[in-house]
């Protein structure tokens, strides 16, 4: 959600109003935070058939029977009052019924418990007054939760916000993949993905502060990719979606359970689906699927819709192995559990064989069937500059 944040400095008396400004349509939604982190939003599922997640139609977080959402303040701040603008289907989204409406605040916490399906907030409205003893957040910020780099290639380090001038230092999550020095200089040593956290501790004046983003490390030449669920930061209960690793895409979905979608959990370290979810595991353009191997339990509990699996390996049929596969789907007949999954590939042979290559010839791309394009996009390209014919990666 977007933000609207007005001050009164001589009282310490704040407004902020979550809106929906910023968030992503057919997205669950679990927490949001007000730009000074003084209020917290956490939304949860219960024992609702779904998350609240956030729809266009309609513009607001769509809640279902039993979901929640609960308004908490950190140290030092009193919540005054909770208003929130209430949307409701009626018999069309396009058309629904708006309101307006207060929540109790109880122990400096306000909470909201759906009834019924279709309907949820649309913005939700917190005024709270910061204690004269409070201490100021830090104020530590990255540009963007997420950054990709190419393995030999360096990488510059995005800058860290830091504007009350705090003593910061730095840590990888995984330094195998990448190290960090106390200036924010990273040094990439293999393909995989770290999550580059930097922390200040609290002062007189400021709370301790952390700012991080994830950091994916993408080797142009490998043939396979390993997510392992353990190092991705899920928090226990997470519902799983999509996430990419490398050159591989893996699409948790939660198919015909009217009940569960898939989800990480820290007891067994596993992601688990429930009879009925799906996972599509996807390559990169230009390349074909060779063999997955699953790592976890109860891997039994699951069939394919392409090739041949059997109890955590898949492989692709003989008989269309020439028509390579690139995406396969996974449907769960029980409760699988995943600690890892590696995906192998191959590059689809290149049908440029008719393709020559001419003296001072201009550049020129074409795609891996041989066909010239114009403006390539992102993708696996052949590449002839004169009498040079190579693959290239374009982005």
């Amino acid at each position: 959600m977007a933000l609207m944040l007005s001050f009164s400095f001589a009282s310490y008396a704040e407004t902020y109003t979550f809106t929906t400004e910023g968030l992503t349509n057919a997205n669950a939604v679990s927490e949001l935070k007000s730009t000074d982190n003084n209020i917290t939003v956490t939304f949860e599922k219960n024992t609702g058939s779904n998350a609240p997640t956030y729809y266009t139609s309609g513009d607001c977080i769509r809640m279902y029977a039993n979901n929640s959402f609960t308004i908490t303040a950190s140290e030092d701040v009193t919540i005054n009052s909770v208003s929130y603008v209430w949307v409701e289907k009626g018999s069309k989204w396009t058309n629904p019924t708006v309101s307006t409406k207060s929540l109790t605040v109880e122990n400096n916490q306000a909470k909201f418990v759906a009834s019924a399906k279709d309907n949820g907030p649309r913005s939700i409205t917190v005024e709270y007054t910061v204690s004269s003893t409070a201490k100021d957040p830090a104020g530590l910020a990255f540009t963007e939760e997420a950054y990709t780099a190419n393995l030999g290639e360096d990488f510059t380090a995005p800058e860290l916000t830091n504007p009350n001038g705090l003593a910061v230092s730095y840590k990888s999550s995984d330094e195998a993949v990448a190290t960090v020095t106390n200036d924010g200089t990273v040094t990439i040593l293999k393909a995989g993905t770290t999550t580059i956290t930097a922390t200040s501790e609290e002062t007189a004046e400021f709370k301790a502060g952390e700012a991080s983003y994830t950091l994916t490390v993408i080797d142009p030449n490998a043939t396979e990719e390993t997510i392992d669920f353990s190092k991705l930061g899920y928090s226990n209960g997470a519902e799983l979606s999509t996430k990419t690793i490398g050159f591989v895409t893996y699409t948790f979905n939660k198919g015909t359970n009217s009940s569960n979608s898939p989800k990480y959990y820290t007891s067994d370290v596993t992601a688990r689906m429930y009879s009925g979810n799906t996972l599509e595991i996807k390559v990169k353009d230009g390349t074909y699927l060779t063999e997955i191997i699953f790592a976890g339990s109860t891997l039994d509990k699951m069939t394919a819709n392409e090739g041949n699996y059997n109890n955590g390996s898949w492989t692709p049929t003989v008989a269309r192995s020439d028509e390579h596969i690139s995406s396969v789907t996974f449907t769960a007949t029980d409760k699988p559990k995943f600690t890892s999954i590696t995906v192998k590939y191959a590059e689809i042979p290149s049908g440029i064989a008719d393709i020559e290559a001419e003296e001072n010839g201009v550049v020129e791309y074409f795609n891996l069937q041989g066909v010239r394009v114009a403006e390539p996009a992102n993708g696996l390209y052949i590449r002839r500059a004169g009498n040079k014919v190579e693959k290239v990666i374009v982005r």
